[in-house]
């Protein structure tokens, strides 16, 4: 954990792509705004404020520090740096329509005095990875195309090599959260759910709800071997005895909005 107050950087890297925030933001500021104040900066999506609430920003994810095994993730420090260095300017919040998270946290949108919104702004640098989970939606829209503008440009997360991953190419043992593509090898559908096979490995599981979100194009689409690209919290279903009684895939994704999948040109 880091004192907003802390002047030094993490990483020198982390400053590459900082320079002077914007006073113009392409997201729109709060309408039911609070006035607050940043205590402590715990990675690049969550933060104290001295009220002594803990809040998760909505509709980014950024690199774990992984303060428990002492090994950040890849943009893990320089999202947390952009933070520390901006925590002062951090003054707004306007609460999520969902207003926690299943560890207690506050979910909301935090603001720069400025107006400028934090999560826009960490997007736009490539500090982090656009997420949309519903019904804390209100800036899907203006979040997606920030982190468009950093994966064209290359900046943060997306430089270089660094981007999805092929489902084939998984290491053993992975999960949390993803960035992945594959080719879809089998299509089958529940009752309450679709359930789409990525290379014989992962299994995307669509509720019949977030289905309803699709247009009929990207439904049409799901099919075996089309490719697509998948975001989301990968679980590892393995030590269930009836997962792997039955014959099921033991790693599962959730696709929680139509904006975590998307199918990627032949």
């Amino acid at each position: 954990m880091l004192r907003a107050s802390s002047k030094k950087a993490l990483l020198w890297g982390a400053f590459l792509f900082l320079g002077a925030l914007p006073v113009l933001a392409a997201c729109p500021p709060p309408t039911k705004v609070k006035t607050v104040r940043v205590e402590k900066v715990f990675d690049g999506d969550t933060v104290r404020l001295y009220s002594g609430t803990s809040v998760r920003l909505i509709g980014v994810n950024t690199p774990e520090m992984r303060y428990d095994i002492g090994k950040p993730e890849p943009g893990a420090e320089e999202a947390t740096a952009f933070l520390v260095q901006h925590a002062s300017e951090i003054t707004q919040l306007q609460l999520g329509r969902d207003p926690r998270d299943r560890y207690g946290r506050t979910l909301a949108h935090l603001y720069f005095s400025s107006g400028k919104s934090v999560e826009e702004a960490l997007l736009e640098r490539g500090f982090g990875f656009f997420i949309s989970i519903p019904p804390n939606t209100q800036l899907s829209d203006c979040l997606r195309q920030a982190e468009n503008r950093a994966r064209n440009a290359q900046r943060g997360i997306w430089f270089g090599q660094r981007g999805p991953v092929a489902v084939s190419a998984l290491p053993s043992g992975h999960t949390g959260f993803s960035l992945l593509h594959g080719e879809i090898t089998k299509v089958s559908k529940g009752r309450r759910a679709w359930y789409v096979e990525l290379d014989d490995r992962v299994v995307l599981r669509i509720d019949t709800k977030v289905l309803a979100r699709f247009d009929d194009a990207a439904r049409i689409r799901l099919r075996p071997k089309d490719r697509v690209e998948v975001r989301g919290w990968l679980v590892d279903r393995g030590a269930s005895k009836s997962v792997l009684k039955k014959g099921y895939k033991p790693l599962i994704l959730n696709i929680s909005h139509p904006d975590h999948l998307r199918f990627l040109a032949d």
